[in-house]
């Protein structure tokens, strides 16, 4: 009997979207793959070496905006081939992440999904999966392509057949076969692929379908797999560029994709479980002859035998009926709009009125007015009385903590200082979640587990699992009452750094730039770890705005949880974003944030301006043909400046001559009048790029302003004499420290810095002379603190800081970090859990 399960992974919240994860034997199906999907499973402890396939209800940044991050994390856990099912779109949104997310091990197939249809989207020996299709209502009707026009073909008993073990489709059969010609393979392919004239910016119809397909098959090809040093993720950085391709393949690549025309639905899933085998009759076989034995075992497994008499007996000579499999749903229906076309469908009327397939639970991802609609609810009930309905949605279920390490952490260092730790906050229920108090409407939590076969109610797990060690914490009065929450040794290595700081106060000089704050909102390296998200650093300049640098997949959660309520604030008063490389930890998150911003009510009124290279803006201009992110309007959208055109090589020397790689002269033009105007915007007297030492093209950034301070930031790099001489004198250097000293070899393979090569970049007297040093961008290897001395080695060096998500510190304050380190260290070592330093170290880049 195959035994299946769904669990929520993550529910609506501030920081997390839906997403459902299923488990059957060895296999596992995931239902939407929104930000910090990654970082999740990480904290649930679920491996990604059984991924099968994925699913997602829409292509946006609420529902695949984490499907990146996965699909580079599960090639690099040695996962070979991948489904990825979805609406229009998933191509294109696949293939505009070709420059950072290429795995030549990992063969992926992806499948758009346009037309109902009663035969499943996906089938295996496990489950069978169908997709359903939702339009919004236009004038009061439906697009023409919500027309069942495959039902009208099909007969329901495909629906019945293709549940039955023998006549199964799996996963790489038919349409998802492996031995079939690739599109490389094929003719039109081919043609079209080795074409040095084809500009793919131009193509429309089925050419440009099968140009985005071909760049899809190109980025995940599944061949020269490479092998990691333990075989999980990743010994070798996991969202940086896997192997190396043909200059044709990469002269492709690098052209522009066909525009996309968005198309306005969302997907719902059905999926049916196996049909199971009917119980074993002993009484039929005692008339045939059969005794207790190994071939009463072979019939019970669906096997035919032949008796020691040569007589042949079937499984069905044997068996009892086979049980009717159960069904689960996962419906996404975000406004009133789409009712109609959801409950319409056809699709589902061999799940309702007591139909063949019993439907044992409901996942509803829907918006407060469609669970008050009474079309919805009505709906409902032709499913049965039976049904478990879970629902999520925003302004729905409590917005619970969903990195409960993380929040646990910051928690037990509030009581240390809590204007610099503080505690995550958690906006208050809405008055819509009223809609849940209905008898047989629950609200979806995180690890929500429903058993599907055997069948059973949904359950949560106690409070006491061991994972979540936050909301307990917070019902005991751990925000209020140290002494519950601190072991007295903890509790008197805090009062002992609080002295140190109070006694070295009455010493400190006011200098400029002490007012500026800076918040770490991701200061991981690669992939995210429980207590550190993905590259994201916030810095606010009072009275004039702030500047996000870089952005990588979950800032906008890690925004939601520092500020709360004040979230939309923090975005208006955003001024500039810059995203130093192409890397995927560190603009993942872009779109997201960008989309956000959009969706702000009232509007904002003035622009952001957004400082990359030319391969990250090609990114983010491809994606916005799937959603607005403001690119098409400068006034109170986005404004593009290129890293190329402000660096600080060009700038000094403005008629030199133009390398390959340069942008053209209009869009340099229009760079440099945008970063004069984001100059004022933020009283800054300058602000130049720095090339850096990377793997590819990656870029530094210099703030100057025009009270006399200055901030360097150094993106991902080796040690360089670039940003040395560009930052000089700087009044605070944000540099990465990805490894520790012993690893220096490791760290120059990985063009990445040591801490000890970080602190030498910034020390006063031989290099760039910074006042102050902030380390950040740490290996997975030190997922709570880096191995480093608390103080400064003589009166000459900068005062030396570790960065720490949701940290917030202005830089005259700074110190106070550095004073801090010893007790940090022994509120972490309180929490000590050896098995996950085993596998972060295992993990590490």
């Amino acid at each position: 009997m195959s035994h299946w399960s769904a669990t929520c992974i993550s529910s609506e919240s501030s920081d997390t979207n839906l997403s459902i994860l299923v488990d059957c034997n060895a296999s596992r199906y995931l239902f939407n793959c929104g930000e910090g999907t990654t970082r999740t499973l990480l904290q649930r402890k679920k491996g990604f070496r059984k991924f099968t396939a994925l699913f997602t209800t829409g292509i946006d940044s609420d529902r695949s905006s984490g499907l990146p991050g996965l699909l580079m994390t599960v090639a690099d856990s040695g996962v070979s081939s991948l489904n990825v099912f979805g609406p229009a779109g998933l191509d294109h949104y696949l293939a505009s992440t070709r420059l950072y997310t290429m795995r030549e091990s990992l063969s992926l197939k992806s499948h758009e999904i346009a037309t109902t249809s009663s035969s499943p989207v996906c089938s295996d020996e496990n489950l069978s999966v169908f997709a359903v299709p939702s339009y919004p209502e236009v004038d009061g009707a439906l697009p023409a392509s919500n027309h069942l026009e495959c039902l009208k073909r099909k007969h329901a008993s495909d629906v019945a057949s293709s549940m039955h073990p023998s006549k199964r489709k799996k996963l790489d059969s038919d349409d998802l076969d492996d031995s079939r010609p690739s599109l490389v393979e094929s003719t039109p392919g081919a043609a079209l692929w080795n074409s040095p004239t084809v500009c793919p910016s131009e193509l429309t119809g089925e050419n440009a379908a099968l140009w985005r397909r071909l760049v899809v098959q190109h980025i995940f090809p599944g061949k020269s797999a490479i092998a990691t040093s333990n075989g999980d993720a990743s010994a070798s950085a996991a969202f940086e560029p896997r192997g190396r391709r043909d200059s044709v393949t990469m002269t492709q690549l690098n052209k522009p994709l066909p525009r996309l025309t968005r198309k306005q639905y969302t997907l719902s899933y059905i999926v049916v479980g196996a049909r199971g085998r009917g119980k074993f009759d002993t009484v039929k076989a005692q008339a045939l002859g059969l005794k207790n034995g190994p071939l009463r075992g072979r019939l019970a497994k669906g096997e035919t035998i032949v008796t020691a008499e040569g007589k042949t007996i079937t499984p069905d000579m044997v068996l009892g009926p086979a049980p009717q499999p159960d069904a689960m749903i996962f419906i996404d229906c975000p406004s009133t709009e789409y009712i109609p076309s959801l409950t319409g469908s056809e699709v589902f009327s061999r799940f309702q009125h007591g139909g063949e397939y019993p439907v044992h639970c409901m996942f509803h991802l829907v918006a407060p007015e469609v669970l008050d609609d009474l079309c919805y609810r009505r709906w409902l009930e032709t499913f049965g009385d039976k049904v478990h309905h879970l629902v999520a949605g925003k302004g729905l279920t409590p917005d619970r903590i969903t990195f409960t390490s993380s929040a646990y952490a910051q928690l037990r260092l509030s009581h240390l200082d809590s204007d610099i730790f503080r505690v995550p906050k958690c906006l208050p229920t809405p008055p819509s979640a009223e809609l849940l108090n209905h008898k047989d409407l629950h609200a979806i939590r995180h690890d929500h587990f429903v058993a599907m076969k055997p069948a059973k109610a949904p359950v949560l797990p106690a409070d006491d699992d061991g994972i979540d060690l936050f909301h307990p914490a917070i019902q005991k009065g751990g925000d209020r009452n140290v002494s519950s929450l601190l072991k007295p040794k903890t509790i008197e290595t805090f009062h002992e750094a609080r002295q140190t700081v109070a006694r070295d106060s009455s010493s400190r000089v006011p200098q400029p730039g002490d007012d500026v704050r800076v918040t770490p909102l991701g200061t991981s390296s690669a992939m995210p770890s429980k207590y550190r998200n993905v590259s994201s650093i916030l810095v606010q300049i009072p009275g004039s705005g702030s500047i996000l640098l870089d952005c990588g997949e979950g800032t906008v959660g890690q925004l939601r949880r520092h500020f709360g309520e004040e979230t939309s604030s923090i975005l208006r008063g955003l001024s500039c974003i810059f995203i130093s490389h192409i890397h995927g930890d560190h603009h993942i998150g872009l779109s997201k944030l960008l989309a956000q911003r959009r969706k702000l009510d009232p509007p904002c009124d003035s622009p952001i301006y957004l400082i990359a290279n030319h391969g990250t803006l090609s990114y983010i201009q491809e994606y916005s043909d799937l959603e607005d992110l403001g690119l098409n309007d400068p006034t109170t959208g986005v404004r593009l400046i290129y890293s190329e055109s402000v660096h600080r090589r060009w700038r000094s020397n403005p008629a030199r001559s133009k390398s390959a790689d340069d942008i053209d002269d209009v869009r340099a033009q229009s760079s440099l009048n945008a970063i004069r105007d984001l100059q004022s915007n933020l009283g800054l007297v300058s602000i130049v790029t720095v090339e850096v030492r990377h793997r590819g093209r990656c870029y530094g950034l210099v703030l100057k302003h025009r009270d006399g301070w200055s901030i360097v930031y150094s993106g991902d790099t080796q040690p360089t004499e670039n940003l040395v001489r560009a930052g000089y004198n700087a009044t605070l250097l944000i540099h990465e420290a990805t490894l520790g000293d012993d690893q220096a070899e490791a760290a120059a393979l990985k063009a990445h810095s040591t801490i000890g090569q970080a602190i030498d970049i910034a020390k006063r007297h031989t290099r760039m002379k910074a006042k102050n040093v902030l380390l950040t961008h740490f290996s997975t290897r030190f997922p709570k603190t880096p191995q480093m001395t608390s103080a400064p080695a003589d009166a000459t060096d900068p005062t030396i800081a570790i960065a720490f998500d949701h940290v917030t510190v202005s830089i005259g304050n700074l110190w106070k970090l550095n004073r801090y380190l010893p007790a940090i260290e022994q509120s972490f070592l309180d929490s000590e859990d050896p098995e996950e330093e085993i596998i972060q170290a295992e993990d590490a880049p």
